[in-house]
């Protein structure tokens, strides 16, 4: 938990450090030293004048079409063996070549599709396509249009792969792994009030939920608490009804 909540406070850190933190969180046996050595290597052979995300596609990388859900998708060792990857994980990898060679390399916070801003060119990291904004705005619904091409520091890239990953694990009903994960975004996020929505639910399918119950009073008085609202008290009356009667 440490380490994230460093990663928030430390305004200078890139977005390699926030995905290697996660990377290190899934896998705790990974040099993340290594990790970034390899890629460093990786965009020190980018032959001047390319295109660093042409680059990338003649060197075999490409979007998991075949397994998207894969939870290596979201690590960056496991990336940079198999050439295969997610938006955000491809992005930064694509945005550490391009910054190492000299370009002006960002990440786009984009809803549902991570991107990348080379040189002031918007490219999509999945298939090492440039794409318009407009092109791009024409996927969302207009209340999620504002800000949606907002920069990506190290906190909301490792913000967002812990979300992908924790997904996943709720899908498999591993609701220890995902009580695991929502720690590490508190840790980034502290008291957001979805991410502790989540982690009650994630102690009631655990089976405590007087654990779960103190989790959500507590999401009703933090920062966002007011979003959901509705949700929370609805759980906590199920709760209520599900202890039954005192004896």
């Amino acid at each position: 938990m440490t380490r994230f909540r460093q990663l928030a406070a430390d305004s200078s850190s890139d977005e390699m450090s926030g995905a290697l933190l996660v990377n290190e969180a899934l896998d705790p046996g990974v040099d993340g030293a290594a990790v970034r050595a390899r890629a460093d290597e990786l965009a020190d052979r980018c032959p001047e004048g390319t295109l660093p995300w042409a680059w990338m596609e003649e060197q075999g990388f490409a979007g998991n079409r075949d397994n998207y859900v894969d939870t290596a998708n979201s690590c960056i060792a496991d990336v940079l063996s198999t050439r295969r990857g997610i938006p955000i994980s491809l992005a930064v990898l694509l945005v550490h070549i391009a910054r190492r060679r000299g370009h002006d390399a960002r990440g786009i916070n984009f809803p549902g599709h991570f991107l990348a801003r080379i040189d002031g060119v918007l490219v999509d990291p999945f298939g090492f396509q440039a794409v318009t904004e407009a092109a791009c705005l024409e996927r969302l619904q207009r209340g999620q249009r504002h800000g949606a091409f907002e920069v990506a520091d190290s906190s909301t890239i490792a913000l967002r792969m812990l979300n992908n990953v924790k997904f996943q694990f709720m899908g498999m009903a591993r609701w220890d792994r995902v009580l695991d994960l929502v720690d590490f975004q508190l840790a980034l996020s502290p008291d957001a009030a979805h991410l502790l929505m989540e982690k009650g639910r994630a102690w009631e399918e655990l089976g405590a939920p007087d654990v779960a119950k103190r989790i959500y009073e507590g999401a009703l008085g933090a920062p966002g608490g007011a979003a959901v609202r509705e949700s929370v008290e609805s759980r906590l009356k199920q709760l209520s009804r599900e202890a039954g009667p005192w004896h």
